[in-house]
């Protein structure tokens, strides 16, 4: 776009032409988010039965509290962003003026 910003520009209108790709990675985004949930339940499930088994309950503490940190930056980087660009994409609010707080702010919660 237009502002200082090095991204991709996925703030997009429904007449631009990387709007398909734009939806791409969002999309891939979400399902990754999802993935990533679903493991970490998998994860849970699984360690707090071998915890309770073998008794290392402070163990398992604080592999609780590592990946829920990570679950919840994850979302808390990505959740909020898709939604923006959805709102921006149907013309409920325009987005643009938010692009370089996204991109240096609210993304690289993620890292």
């Amino acid at each position: 776009g237009s502002s200082g910003a090095c991204t991709f520009k996925f703030f997009v209108d429904g007449d631009e032409p990387q709007r398909h790709y734009t939806w791409f990675i969002l999309s891939l985004n979400v399902c990754c988010l999802l993935i990533i949930a679903l493991s970490y339940l998998s994860v849970h499930v699984y360690t707090q039965h071998k915890a309770e088994r073998v008794g290392h309950r402070q163990w398992f503490g604080a592999l609780q509290r590592k990946i829920t940190l990570i679950i919840f930056t994850d979302s808390l980087c990505w959740v909020p962003f898709i939604l923006v660009c959805f709102l921006h994409y149907v013309g409920i609010i325009d987005a643009t003026s938010l692009y370089p707080t996204f991109s240096t702010l609210v993304l690289p919660i993620n890292s």
